[in-house]
């Protein structure tokens, strides 16, 4: 892409528009007798050529960005319905991992969340609630905790964890596993049928939405 800020044409683009209103605004009638003196045809010329410029350093930009989404895109957007989940193993907050090949068969759900993030605050108490409704049904469900791996990190996720009364087990991400399954925006919430991605949903979802999921995947599964 060009040199500069990704928001550089908005910037030139600004200030041909603040030049344009400060030679327009000198030949502005201020005075009733006064006679209107048109702009000079050089000021002219030049404030329709810098805006020329704008434009075509935007679409220049425009099409670097197509370019790059082109190239990268099946590495840009999450894992979604159809992929598999591949291979991992991330620490469990009380011990132990959490593996990929524990999800082999079933119905799981992860859902990758932080301390900070206030929808996942707001959501917690369906994925409890959904927890309580399915797990004898053979829903699993983890959540996979984002927060940056620095000191004091365990006591703040596990005073989460007690103070909300997950019953389900929080595993730690480092940031390999959110890179795995592409995570951009918390919270995220993975639905995994035999090592398959079936359903993903970033930011809030409703509990409707996801209890149908469930069900239909655990028909799908037999429970």
């Amino acid at each position: 892409s060009l040199p500069g800020p990704a928001y550089l044409p908005e910037l030139v683009g600004a200030a041909w528009a603040v030049g344009v209103a400060a030679w327009v605004r000198a030949d502005v009638i201020v005075d009733a007798e006064a006679e209107a003196r048109p702009l000079a045809a050089a000021w002219a010329r030049g404030a329709a050529a810098t805006g020329l410029g704008a434009l075509v350093l935007l679409g220049v930009n425009a099409a670097a960005d197509l370019r790059y989404l082109s190239a990268r895109w099946t590495t840009l957007a999450p894992l979604s319905a159809g992929e598999a989940i591949g291979e991992f193993s991330t620490p469990l907050l009380d011990g132990g991992a959490l593996r990929s090949d524990e999800l082999g068969e079933g119905v799981h759900l992860l859902v990758f969340w932080t301390t900070w993030c206030g929808v996942c605050e707001s959501e917690m108490p369906t994925l409890v609630e959904l927890d309580r409704r399915y797990r004898g049904r053979g829903l699993r469900i983890a959540a996979i905790n984002g927060d940056s791996d620095a000191p004091g990190r365990l006591d703040l996720v596990r005073g989460y964890r007690d103070s909300h009364a997950l019953p389900f087990p929080v595993a730690l991400d480092r940031g390999a596993l959110r890179q795995r399954f592409r995570v951009r925006v918390f919270p995220h919430i993975v639905l995994i049928r035999d090592g398959q991605v079936r359903h993903m949903h970033q930011g809030r979802v409703l509990e409707s939405t996801l209890a149908g999921e469930i069900e239909a995947l655990l028909a799908e599964a037999g429970g």
